[in-house]
């Protein structure tokens, strides 16, 4: 019996590079992927190791790809109205890799990740397949550059008027262009400037200028798929920008998801205000399955 992968997860395929995420295994997961989809968008992050990573997995992928290039996560998942996939490893430690399937425009549900991990085990059973990253090869004519296709997820976006943007390194230096003031906007794929994940101790810099200049801050993750807030040196409570959100875009009555380690305090005050509250476990897949399972208007 074949040894299960560790580099599969509830919310997408990621581990530890050249123990847990390989050549080898991108080639396999690439060729997993072709019996799944004929067609699918791809992007990347700016990672140590995607650029062999990258080779390997469209080796393995038989089907059409319109490859975005280098990108944030949502400019793959805004085109991806079948199915896409992003080489990211999120706000994981920099000695990681990865990759995030992407269906009907958000992060593929459980049941999709499930059959692709099984598609996986299919390949690896019929063997024949490279064994590291020496003599892979691309089909170079199922390969379209698509750059246009990040510009047009760009003119989607609406105008970024006023506050600093902590770009972390990351994907989103990808379009550094649209933000007013940025900092740590070059890519660095050892995440030497800040940690990819935007918490409260990785975020000083930031802290330290929208405090002595009384702005709002704004810092991504990994791959440019979450953001926090700081106003004036404090980062705001997701729960506090969920409230806000809603007075702007919901009615009373409407349903509104929310994750369960929201504060009670915030699902008590959404609830006196009109809003049906449903809770769900904590994870973006959730929030998007609760959304589509309870037909609510907003999910957080």
């Amino acid at each position: 019996m074949t040894a299960k992968e560790t580099m599969f997860h509830a919310y997408d395929v990621r581990g530890v590079y050249g123990t847990e995420v390989t050549e080898g295994k991108f080639e396999k997961l690439g060729r997993a992927m072709a019996a799944m989809a004929d067609r699918i968008i791809f992007g990347s992050d700016y990672r140590k190791h995607n650029d062999s990573l990258k080779e390997a997995f469209l080796a393995g992928y038989s089907g059409e790809v319109l490859d975005v290039g280098d990108c944030p996560t949502p400019a793959v998942s805004f085109h991806s109205r079948e199915w896409g996939a992003c080489l990211t490893a999120s706000h994981n430690p920099a000695g990681y890799n990865g990759l995030k399937p992407i269906r009907e425009r958000h992060v593929a549900f459980s049941r999709e990740l499930e059959q692709l991990e099984q598609e996986y085990y299919c390949v690896v059973a019929e063997g024949n397949n490279p064994a590291g990253g020496n003599h892979i090869t691309v089909n170079e004519a199922n390969v379209t550059p698509a750059p246009e296709l990040l510009a047009e997820y760009l003119d989607a976006l609406p105008a970024f008027e006023g506050g600093v943007f902590d770009l972390g390194g990351g994907a989103a230096c990808s379009v550094k262009q649209i933000f007013p003031e940025t900092i740590f906007c070059q890519p660095d794929p050892e995440f030497t400037c800040r940690d990819p994940l935007p918490e409260d101790a990785s975020l000083t810099k930031l802290k330290e200028i929208t405090s002595r200049r009384s702005v709002l801050g704004f810092a991504f993750d990994g791959d440019a798929d979450r953001v926090m807030a700081v106003d004036e040196g404090t980062m705001i409570d997701g729960g506090i920008a969920t409230c806000l959100i809603a007075r702007q875009l919901l009615e009373r009555g409407d349903k509104i998801v929310v994750n369960i380690d929201f504060m009670q305090e915030t699902k008590q005050r959404l609830a006196d205000e009109g809003y049906r509250v449903v809770v769900c476990p904590v994870g973006t897949k959730y929030c998007v399955e609760a959304l589509e399972r309870e037909g609510a208007k907003l999910a957080a």
